[in-house]
C-alpha cells in the first residue's frame, strides 16, 4: 500500500472480542469512506499481536459486510 495525502493508522486491541473489533473497525471505515476526499486517504492497520490470517478474515468479513449491507461497491471501499 502506498501513501497517500492522508494517512491512518489504526491500532486495534486485539485482544478484544471480535464483535467489539468489527463494530469499531466498520465505523472507521465507513467514516473515511463519507469523507469528500476519501481517494487520498490511506488506512494502516497494525496487526501486532493477531495472526495475519485472523486480521485478513476480519478486515473481510467487514468488508462484505459494508458491500451487502449499504450496497457499495467493493471498489469504493477497497482497502
Amino acid at each position: 500500500m502506498e501513501l497517500k495525502d492522508f494517512n491512518l493508522a489504526l491500532f486495534p486491541d486485539w485482544t478484544q472480542p471480535e464483535e467489539s473489533l468489527n463494530l469499531s473497525l466498520r465505523e472507521v471505515i465507513m467514516a473515511i469512506h463519507q469523507l469528500p476526499f476519501k481517494n487520498k486517504v490511506a488506512i494502516w492497520i497494525d496487526i501486532s499481536g493477531c495472526l495475519p490470517e485472523d486480521a485478513n478474515l476480519l478486515l473481510m468479513g467487514i468488508m462484505m459486510n459494508l458491500c451487502l449491507e449499504e450496497n457499495l461497491d467493493a471498489d469504493e471501499i477497497a482497502m
